[in-house]
């Protein structure tokens, strides 16, 4: 009887665990840690929520996160991103499921923030439009230790501000700065390496020679490398010991990079809508410790601030600027062929009496989860074939003041977070159980 009971209970235990674990939308597995998700390359590991059901959304709450870009990083229930409010720039955390204030951490006039900050056990970082990496307390919002990457690291402030996420790599927090990036001892913030700052000649206009994209982790050959964009173009960089081990020249005179490469395999997707006649367009690489090879350019997808997706040998992505471009007034999703960068499709997502300057994009599995800078938040099966929209629905449900949503939408937990610039951050529920 006593083995009996003993195996019952074991029996229980089981199931008790199998069951929070399958129904409970605080599972660790399905994190959001830093800028484009888990695994850096905008797409979610979920399968157990309902694409169609934003067709009658179910709004979970709205939390107003101040003036800015930065996106949501999302571990064991929690939710971090950062705004400004008044003249200082806040760090906010935030019960995912409820959206219920758990702190609020001011930096000062850290200037408006762009970056999305990553959070990585107890430690959240946040780096702030000036250059002052910040190691906060997941638990209570108190700071572990502050590095002005300015001031102590020799770094170069971009033209317009900083702009690239950190990314947590092992004991480093990866950095997009000068000629190719930097490094911080992520427990004490120390410099672990650097690059040199661009020459003061490849300041030009709005462009210093310093980029805005987020560094980007690729295995090369074997090797944990780390990509970075600046003034010399794409740089391929040993993670440990900060060597570069390759360059391809991407940029001339005057650019923008905002669009972080899209790493398939051993191959790279570089894309650009700056600078007429030398990088409106995509190329891709395919890479060697020694040197990369181009094997298509294309001028059928250029990427300004989004950057694309790939999924089953496809790359989407919006095509065009957002103050001038391809076209300056209407930006489009384009689904090119990976292999060929040949065009597959054209989607205008134009709905009467708006325009659209900027789409930007995540998926999950085979489904797009598409948001128009209006608010209009679509999901669709990504084919070869054509945009095959399951549903759409308007994030703000009508309601009237500014849109702006440059942001790309999160999906986590089956819950999609969408957030614009006025600080509108709005949790949707996408369950299975939600009816339509």
């Amino acid at each position: 009887m006593k083995r009996f009971n003993l195996l019952w209970s074991l029996i229980v235990c089981f199931s008790s665990v199998f069951c929070s674990c399958t129904k409970s939308v605080e599972i660790t597995s399905f994190d959001w840690p830093q800028w484009r998700g888990p695994d850096g390359n905008g797409q979610s590991r979920e399968t157990e929520w309902d694409p169609a059901s934003i067709t009658k959304p179910r709004i979970l709450w709205k939390y107003d996160v101040g003036y800015g870009h930065p996106n949501v990083a999302i571990q064991d229930g929690r939710l971090y991103t950062v705004g400004m409010k008044g003249y200082d720039a806040i760090v906010f955390c935030l019960d995912a499921a409820t959206g219920k204030r758990v702190w609020e951490t001011s930096l000062g006039p850290a200037g408006e923030p762009q970056a999305t900050p990553a959070v990585d056990g107890d430690s959240l970082f946040v780096l702030s439009a000036k250059g002052v990496l910040y190691c906060l307390d997941t638990g209570s919002g108190k700071q572990q230790w502050r590095k002005d990457i300015v001031a102590e690291c020799g770094a170069l402030i971009p033209f317009y501000k900083f702009a690239g996420s950190p990314v947590v790599e092992g004991d480093l927090v990866l950095l997009t700065a000068n000629t190719a990036g930097m490094a911080l001892d992520r427990r004490t913030g120390q410099l672990a390496w650097s690059s040199e700052k661009p020459p003061r000649e490849t300041t030009h206009g709005d462009w210093n020679g310093a980029d805005y994209s987020t560094p980007v982790l690729h295995v090369d050959d074997g090797r944990e490398t780390v990509l970075f964009f600046s003034w010399r173009g794409l740089s391929s960089v040993d993670t440990r010991s900060g060597r570069t081990i390759w360059q391809y020249s991407w940029n001339s005179s005057f650019n923008v990079q905002c669009a972080d490469p899209v790493v398939v395999g051993d191959r790279i997707l570089l894309s650009s809508v700056w600078n007429p006649g030398y990088s409106r367009k995509s190329i891709l690489l395919e890479t060697t410790l020694k040197n990369p090879r181009v094997v298509w350019s294309s001028p059928d997808l250029a990427c300004d601030i989004t950057t694309p997706v790939a999924i089953d040998g496809c790359i989407y992505g919006c095509n065009g600027a957002l103050h001038w471009g391809v076209d300056p007034k209407f930006a489009s999703l384009r689904c090119v062929e990976l292999g060929t960068g040949r065009l597959l499709w054209e989607e205008m997502l134009v709905e009467p009496g708006k325009t659209l300057t900027q789409i930007s994009l995540t998926a999950a599995g085979d489904i797009l989860i598409v948001l128009d800078v209006q608010g209009t938040l679509y999901t669709a099966k990504a084919s070869p074939e054509g945009f095959k929209e399951i549903a759409r629905c308007d994030v703000l449900k009508g309601a009237s003041g500014p849109r702006k949503f440059w942001t790309p939408p999160v999906l986590c937990n089956a819950k999609i977070y969408c957030r614009n610039y006025a600080g509108d951050l709005v949790c949707i529920d996408v369950s299975r159980q939600h009816p339509n």
